[in-house]
């Protein structure tokens, strides 16, 4: 059903430790359950839509000054729409890396826990809101260094299998 090949969520600890201390992985090990999944799932979620919240937050300061300067109502939409579509790169980025590993730690718990997949909170989020190719994609990223995280693009949803 899913990618799991060899290397894909077991790369996730040697990964995961790279970033946490090896007593917060031990810990995490013996004392995961499964309501973890789900508050790592909500988390992951409200930080890949805040990156489009705080977007729409500097779109609107930068409106605003120009606003400021008496421009019409044109040119504060121009600002708008350029400056809250701009990339911001080390914050999209950080927090897309945070969000895909939350998410890529939970399903892993899962896993290795021999929980139904069907209900692992964040496997499910990620197909449904992204689809099957994000979850492809993510899963292959995962064996490498998690900074490319950051950009795992879309495949189509029937190359999983």
């Amino acid at each position: 059903m899913i990618l799991l090949r060899e290397g894909a969520l077991t790369a996730v600890p040697d990964r995961a430790m790279e970033y946490v201390s090896e007593q917060t992985w031990a810990r995490m090990t013996r004392r995961w359950r499964g309501r973890n999944c789900t508050a790592l799932a909500y988390v992951a979620r409200e930080i890949l839509d805040g990156r489009t919240l705080l977007h729409g937050g500097i779109g609107r300061l930068v409106a605003h000054m120009v606003g400021i300067f008496e421009a019409n109502q044109l040119a504060r939409q121009f600002a708008y729409e350029i400056s809250s579509r701009v990339p911001l790169p080390i914050v999209d980025e950080q927090l897309t890396v945070a969000a895909r590993g939350l998410q890529l730690t939970g399903i892993l718990f899962c896993w290795t826990q021999q929980r139904e997949l069907a209900e692992c909170a964040c496997l499910v989020d990620l197909v449904k809101v992204e689809g099957k190719g994000q979850l492809r994609s993510l899963l292959l990223a995962a064996e490498g260094d998690w900074v490319q995280l950051r950009t795992v693009p879309a495949v189509v949803a029937d190359d999983l299998s």
